[in-house]
């Protein structure tokens, strides 16, 4: 089901070159990529708000930084699942039980 008749390869996209060389050589060297990326998102969010830019009431915009906030928990919620080793004898259990009833 189609539920757009835009052209896909048309959309906008963010890339590097949209990027000062000082800032790119900055989060280069940073530990904290996600961190300083969200930084300067929230950022640009505020200075649009304050110009006018976002013309949006103050309601929806506190609930788009609450919405970055959950996704950044997220974020970090994702990476200790993938940091935390999975115990060795449960595997080996698991592997025994799988050929166990496997057969």
């Amino acid at each position: 089901a189609e539920i757009s008749k835009l052209d896909r390869s048309n959309f906008p996209h963010l890339d590097l070159q949209g990027i000062d060389p000082e800032s790119i050589k900055y989060l280069e060297a940073t530990s904290a990529k996600q961190n300083v990326v969200l930084q300067w998102v929230q950022r640009l969010v505020m200075e649009n708000a304050r110009s006018g830019v976002l013309d949006v009431a103050p309601p929806i915009l506190s609930r788009v930084f609450q919405e970055f906030s959950i996704g950044f928990v997220h974020f970090i919620d994702a990476g200790k699942i993938s940091n935390t080793p999975f115990p060795f004898a449960f595997a080996q259990m698991v592997w025994i039980m799988l050929a166990f009833f496997s057969v």
